[in-house]
């Protein structure tokens, strides 16, 4: 079965063929175009300031088993509220524990969602 015929771009002053999203390359977007707000909050100076409080309050190992630490990680998630650059709301955690924390956070963020959609009948 023969392939469709590409669709041109959508910016009414270009020929070329589509290639993302209805765009050529030259006209679709930019993926650093529109930062989130969560990547305009960040300071970079605050974010290494954050960082280094959260490792010293556990001395480098992790919160969870005491080995040691890889990773910084907000308790209360920042998407869920949960404070950017408070070290209260910072711990260090071994690879494995932030991995295993990571899943369970997505989980219930994900069936928050699926719970708050409003069905149309």
């Amino acid at each position: 079965m023969p392939y469709a015929p590409g669709t041109r771009c959508s910016d009414p002053s270009c020929g070329d063929f589509a290639v993302d999203h209805g765009k050529c390359l030259k006209h679709r977007r930019k993926a650093w175009e529109n930062p989130s707000q969560h990547t305009l909050q960040i300071d970079p100076a605050r974010e290494r300031e954050w960082r280094k409080l959260v490792k010293a309050k556990t001395n480098g190992m992790c919160a969870w088993c005491a080995k040691p630490g890889a990773v910084c990680d907000h308790i209360v998630p920042v998407g869920e509220g949960g404070a950017l650059y408070d070290p209260a709301n910072g711990q260090y955690l071994c690879t494995d524990h932030d991995r295993d924390k990571t899943t369970t956070d997505l989980a219930r963020m994900s069936a928050k969602r699926r719970s708050n959609v409003n069905f149309r009948r």
